[in-house]
């Protein structure tokens, strides 16, 4: 658009306006002939401004709520984006810490099932205190 057209903008043309219908109002019998055309000449031409200036003004309202909407879209995109990224990224990441990380000398209790780090339970189940025995499974 080639001029911004703002609501102060518009309150004064409308205030203008009203001005000219008031006048417009005001022209009697008494008028002549040549006042009274200039005065309804004025009254259509600030009509026909207002009219102008309020459909500017209405595509101007509807161009910067479009911006704002697309504004919102393109943020949304760019956040699913970037949450389908981190989820790609972060199962990457996870990928060689399991690969690193190793079960190796755990062991399962053959009585509650209960998965035992060899660290911290080497021959009791902390659950229900079983000894580890030939029936339980050992992680090699």
């Amino acid at each position: 658009m080639s001029s911004y057209i703002s609501a102060d903008t518009m309150r004064a043309i409308a205030a203008r306006l009203k001005a000219i219908q008031d006048d417009h109002a005001a022209i009697d019998s008494r008028t002549d002939a040549r006042t009274a055309a200039i005065l309804r000449a004025r009254l259509q031409q600030a009509r026909e401004q207002y009219q102008d200036a309020r459909a500017q003004y209405a595509a101007q309202i509807a161009a910067e709520q479009a911006q704002r909407e697309r504004a919102a879209q393109q943020e949304q995109q760019q956040q699913r984006r970037q949450h389908a990224g981190s989820s790609r990224a972060g199962s990457a990441r996870r990928e060689p810490e399991a690969a690193s990380y190793s079960m190796r000398g755990w062991w399962v209790c053959c009585i509650c099932k209960n998965a035992n780090n060899p660290a911290l339970a080497p021959e009791r189940c902390p659950i229900d205190g079983h000894y580890k025995g030939s029936h339980c499974a050992i992680y090699r």
